[in-house]
């Protein structure tokens, strides 16, 4: 016969003014109990530090330390602390605090249950994240363990996907010297998410850790993996340090540029080269595209410095805002072939966004209803193309509304990408760059003609109105090698006429 179990004294006790009904999470420092109220029926978490360490200084000051620091922050994305103590329960020390109920599922569970996240809602999960780390920084707290098990997820109200970041166990306060007591050599994290100067053990950490962990964080929920694994503990801490990640486009090809950016520039091996704080990475999640454009653009962005800019972060609803759906946010893209899957929307559905958008921004004005109007007919012609791999990716951003005098000598961005890049764009017969770029258009009703060339690859013939800020990403289909004539000296001939007609160099790439 087995031994029998344990009795857990914890439950059924008494701690504060709420009774332990049943534990609900274990972790390396303490056990989390669901406990409530005995009169008035609330519900709270109650975290117990582990018996076994009682008697270690270091672990019950970062016990300690997390009840503080959690205290100091006061976010609306951190979890809130109601009470902290020590108590003797069955004649035994017994340390803990007492945190909000939190009724979710972990970031964790999300990404297990769905592998891949649609990249509007990462985007707004790591916003929510990046603005509550932000208020951790100012304090002088760097988190140093996030990871998909220590965030959240909970509805609050109207609000959706609502961000709570949990676990402040290994926090640094590094605000007060005396809290200081990580020592060199001693390495604290979760290695997949643990930045390169976590993995040195050096204790040289500042908050710049926490937007690498992040990083990993964004890449992980679009591409459903994080950018290094190993067999062994060491085998990752090696990776972080020396090997940069792979693109998160390798394994989701549907995440657009501007994200790739972002996420890339957060995992830069050295601090100073990554975003330079959490609400510049708010900012970017916010708006992706406006920010890397910002910022040297997509061909620059990698390699420019960037510093702190006074730009506030635009006031947006943690839970139930839809970061598309602002006039200046990153755009919803849906893709006519279907390749996209993990975007919110497909192409179909982008006349009514754009109308909809319209009667937020003020569809009474006889200008917001002719933009409405010539954006659906665009994008609806987008949506019922044939699904061949030349149909586009047709994106649009509402822009403020405004009358029709305000529209004399204005411009619109509008973005052009290609798979592959480096097409060359061709809008009314003249050549104006290569994809990627963003070229700056006079704002109009009337429909222009763009054509994207690439040796080798079909001629791309499309319609835009330039009524609007628009993002075209589009797949250019390969075209089909001629099969050998009985003559050489025919195919050669016919090889070169077909390219010089088409205004094509040749047939290699």
């Amino acid at each position: 016969m087995g031994q029998p179990a344990t009795k857990d004294t914890i439950i059924g006790s008494t701690i504060g003014n709420y009774q332990v009904i049943e534990k609900i999470g274990e972790g390396g420092m303490g056990s989390v109990y669901l406990a409530e109220h005995p009169l008035i029926g609330k519900k709270v978490a109650c975290k117990v530090l582990h018996g076994e360490y009682l008697s270690n200084e270091d672990v019950v000051h970062r016990f300690f330390t997390e009840a503080k620091a959690v205290t100091e922050i006061h976010h609306p994305n951190i979890v809130e602390v109601l009470d902290y103590g020590v108590i003797e329960i069955a004649g035994q020390k017994t340390v803990y605090f007492i945190m909000e109920f939190l009724a979710g599922i972990s970031l964790g569970q999300l990404i297990k249950q769905h592998s891949k996240l649609p990249v509007d809602q990462a985007l707004q999960i790591t916003m929510q994240c990046a603005d509550a780390l932000q208020a951790c920084h100012e304090k002088g707290i760097v988190h140093r363990d996030l990871k998909p098990d220590n965030i959240m997820l909970i509805n609050r109200g109207r609000e959706r996907n609502v961000v709570k970041i949990l676990d402040f166990g290994i926090a640094k306060l590094t605000s007060n010297p005396d809290t200081k007591r990580t020592r060199a050599g001693l390495i604290m994290g979760t290695p997949a998410y643990m930045s390169p100067e976590q993995c040195e053990g050096l204790g040289k950490i500042d908050a710049r850790t926490d937007i690498y962990s992040l990083g990993i964080l964004l890449y992980q929920m679009l591409t459903g993996r994080v950018p290094f694994t190993g067999e062994a503990y060491s085998d990752v801490l090696v990776q972080h340090l020396t090997r940069p990640p792979q693109s998160p486009v390798v394994y989701e090809k549907s995440i657009p540029k501007h994200v790739e950016a972002i996420i890339l520039k957060s995992l830069r091996k050295r601090p100073e080269d990554r975003l330079p704080s959490m609400m510049e990475f708010a900012k970017a999640a916010v708006d992706p595209v406006a920010y890397v454009d910002r910022n040297g653009g997509l061909s620059a962005f990698h390699g420019t410095p960037l510093t702190v800019t006074p730009l506030p972060l635009p006031d947006v609803s943690s839970g139930s805002h839809n970061i598309y759906s602002s006039g200046e946010g990153y755009p919803t893209i849906a893709d006519g072939n279907g390749k996209k899957s993990n975007w919110p929307l497909i192409a179909g559905l982008i006349g009514a966004i754009v109308i909809g958008l319209a009667i937020v921004v003020g569809l009474g004005q006889s200008s917001g209803s002719e933009d409405s109007s010539t954006s659906s007919t665009t994008s609806s012609t987008a949506s019922q193309r044939s699904p061949t791999p030349s149909s586009s990716a047709a994106a649009v951003i509402s822009s403020s509304s405004s009358s029709s005098k305000e529209t004399i000598g204005k411009f619109v961005t509008v973005t052009f990408d290609s798979t592959p890049s480096g097409a060359r764009i061709m809008i009314d017969g003249e050549k104006r760059g290569t994809t990627p770029t963003d070229l700056k258009l006079p704002l109009g009703q009337e429909p222009i003609t763009v054509a994207l060339r690439k040796t080798n690859y079909v001629e791309d013939r499309f319609e835009l109105v330039p009524n609007k800020r628009l993002l075209f990403d589009r797949e250019l289909t390969k075209k089909r090698r001629r099969p050998p004539s009985s003559s050489k000296k025919t195919s050669s001939s016919k090889r070169s006429s077909s390219s010089k007609s088409d205004g094509f160099v040749g047939w290699g790439d």
